[in-house]
């Protein structure tokens, strides 16, 4: 599991998100990205690269209400 929004912005941690994405895709590999940030963000904050890359993924939108504010 990759979850964006967590890590420093950069070039390294675009580089490194990217080989994540790019490996998982190539080798065909289940891997799950999770964020709470919406595509534009994505594409601002680790770059157009990565934004394209998770196109090509299914995207699953959970948009029930929050559980963490029962707690």
């Amino acid at each position: 599991i990759v979850v964006f929004g967590i890590e420093r912005e950069g070039d390294r941690a675009e580089g490194d998100y990217y080989d994540i994405i790019d490996d998982g895709i190539s080798n065909e590999l289940v891997t799950v990205f999770s964020s709470n940030f919406s595509e534009v963000d994505i594409a601002k904050t680790f770059g157009l690269r990565i934004d394209s890359r998770l196109k090509e993924c299914l995207e699953v939108t959970f948009d029930g209400p929050d559980l963490r504010e029962n707690f």
